[in-house]
């Protein structure tokens, strides 16, 4: 029978004897092919495409999840935030305050029952994410996504007996561009960058319910898209 010491002496013996077959560190040299080289390029560019649609998914997951716990939503009547300007004023009101604008309901909230909900005409090359999504009678945050991960986005809301909240766009008074919406005054954000995400909020007089369409589009392409949406029985 074989000891525990001489099994241990062994090993050390058979290790070192590796050791030695192995070339000298500094002469092992490896040139990557250039097939490695372009596979390895790819595989860096696609993770960081992975990263970058992560983070858009992350942003409209906190989007929805916000909507989802304060009830919140986007709207128009917009003006200012002079306090004796909007007395007597029905709609949604935005105030700005250190760098955001803020969306809050200043009248009756209407009875809760049959509310129209909203649809919009996606790009065929988009798709429904169902768990980015959320949906019911009083609001909803409908999020689509095409192959290359770009993002877009329809929300609505209505201001009922059983539901409030209110929205913050991290965007200076400055950066809003009024525009309109089928004939109805809206606020627009555009994007900093290409990369970046842009949004158009409104409301729907003739039901009250806020809107928003958020999108990776030129200003001009997201209020064409905006121009679809309409509500459905």
């Amino acid at each position: 029978m074989i000891s525990d010491e001489r099994l241990k002496q062994a090993v050390h013996e058979a290790a070192e004897a590796l050791d030695r077959s192995l070339p000298d560190p500094e002469a092992c040299t490896y040139e990557p092919s250039p097939e490695f080289e372009a596979r390895m390029q790819t595989l860096i560019r696609e993770m960081g495409e992975k990263r970058e649609r992560k983070e858009r998914r992350r942003r409209l997951a906190h989007r929805a999840a916000c909507l989802a716990i304060a009830v919140v939503a986007c709207g128009g009547c917009f003006l200012g935030s002079n306090a004796q300007a909007r007395e007597g004023l029905w709609g949604w009101i935005r105030d700005s305050f250190e760098g955001s604008q803020n969306y809050s309901f200043q009248s009756t909230p209407i009875p809760s029952g049959d509310l129209p909900a909203y649809t919009m005409d996606v790009p065929e090359e988009y798709h429904y994410v169902a768990d980015q999504s959320i949906q019911s009678a009083e609001y909803a945050a409908l999020t689509y996504e095409n192959d290359a991960g770009n993002i877009l986005a329809l929300d609505y809301q209505y201001e009922t007996e059983n539901s409030s909240g209110s929205l913050s766009v991290f965007a200076n008074e400055e950066d809003v561009q009024k525009v309109t919406v089928n004939g109805v005054s809206a606020d627009l954000y555009v994007g900093e960058n290409e990369e970046s995400t842009s949004i158009v909020v409104w409301m729907d007089p003739e039901t009250t319910a806020l809107l928003s369409v958020t999108g990776d589009l030129p200003a001009d392409e997201l209020l064409a898209l905006a121009e679809t949406v309409r509500p459905v029985k």
